[in-house]
C-alpha cells in the first residue's frame, strides 16, 4: 500500500483476480449437481411388512438440479426377488421424480438388504438405493425334514404346517419336485393349520426331494415355504477282502 493509504495498482489487480478465480471454481459445481436424492435408504419396519406379506415398496424421491438435463438408462439390482420402477428415463433441470423398488419376500424371513443401482447421465458411478426390511416369520413346516433309512418300512411321514396370523380364506397348495416322493395336505384347522403327509415310492435307492408350500394369504403371488424329504442311500459295500475275515474283519 502506497503512503497515504492508496491502494496500489498491481494489489488491486491482484484482489480482483483472486475475486474472479473463486466465483470460476462456485460454477461448475453448480452446473454439474445432477441428481439430488432425497434419500437413498428406506427402512420397512416388521408391522409394515406384515401387512403386506407378499410385495414391499419403497419410493425414492429426487429433484434434477444443474444446468442440463438427466437421463436414466439403466437399473441393476443385487437380487432377482427386488425390482425397479421408473415412470420416465429423461428429466429436465428442476423436474422431480421417483424411483420405485419392489422386493418380493418369497420365502425369506428375517433382516433383509436389497440394493439397486440406476445408472445416469450425470455421473460415470452409478446411483445406489437401499431397501432394508425385517420380514417376520409367516408360517413354519415342522420338522423341515424327514427321511426314511434305506430299506425302511414305505410308511408315511407327516409335517405339521401353520400360518401364523392367516388371513380370511387362507390355503396352500403342497408340490414336490421329485415324482418318487409324494406329498399331500390334510387341513387340521381351517385356514392356518395343516399336516402334511409325505410318503416315497420306495427306500431301495437314494432319493431327495423338495416339498414347497405355497401359501395363498392374499396379495399378486402366493409366498413360499420350503421342507425337504429324503431316502438315505444304501450302505457301502464290504470289500471281498473284508467280507472274509471272521466277524467282519
Amino acid at each position: 500500500m502506497a503512503a497515504g493509504g492508496k491502494v496500489r495498482p498491481m494489489m488491486r489487480r491482484m484482489f480482483i483476480f483472486r475475486l474472479l478465480a473463486l466465483g470460476c471454481a462456485a460454477l461448475p459445481a453448480a452446473a454439474e449437481a445432477g441428481i439430488v436424492w432425497e434419500n437413498r435408504v428406506v427402512e420397512i419396519d416388521a408391522n409394515a411388512a406384515k401387512a403386506s406379506p407378499a410385495s414391499l415398496t419403497a419410493k425414492f424421491k429426487f429433484r434434477v438440479e444443474g444446468a442440463g438435463p438427466v437421463t436414466l438408462s439403466s437399473t441393476e439390482s443385487d437380487c432377482g426377488c427386488t425390482t425397479a420402477q421408473l415412470t420416465k428415463m429423461v428429466y429436465a433441470p428442476g423436474e422431480s421424480g421417483e424411483i420405485s423398488l419392489i422386493f418380493v419376500p418369497g420365502e425369506r424371513t428375517g433382516p433383509q438388504v436389497k440394493s439397486v443401482r440406476v445408472r445416469a447421465s450425470d455421473q460415470a458411478e452409478p446411483h445406489v438405493l437401499t431397501l432394508k426390511a425385517a420380514i417376520p416369520e409367516f408360517a413354519r413346516a415342522t420338522p423341515q425334514f424327514v427321511y426314511w433309512a434305506h430299506d425302511e418300512a414305505t410308511a408315511p411321514k407327516t409335517i405339521r404346517f401353520e400360518i401364523f396370523e392367516a388371513p380370511p380364506g387362507a390355503d396352500i397348495t403342497v408340490t414336490t419336485n421329485n415324482p418318487g416322493m409324494k406329498a399331500e395336505p390334510r387341513e387340521v384347522e381351517k385356514g392356518r393349520v395343516w399336516e402334511i403327509v409325505v410318503t416315497p415310492a420306495q427306500t431301495k435307492q437314494f432319493l431327495l426331494a423338495t416339498v414347497q408350500v405355497l401359501c395363498h394369504v392374499g396379495g399378486p403371488a402366493p409366498r413360499s415355504v420350503v421342507a425337504y424329504a429324503t431316502v438315505k442311500p444304501p450302505p457301502p459295500e464290504a470289500s471281498p477282502a473284508t467280507a472274509a475275515l471272521p466277524g467282519g474283519r
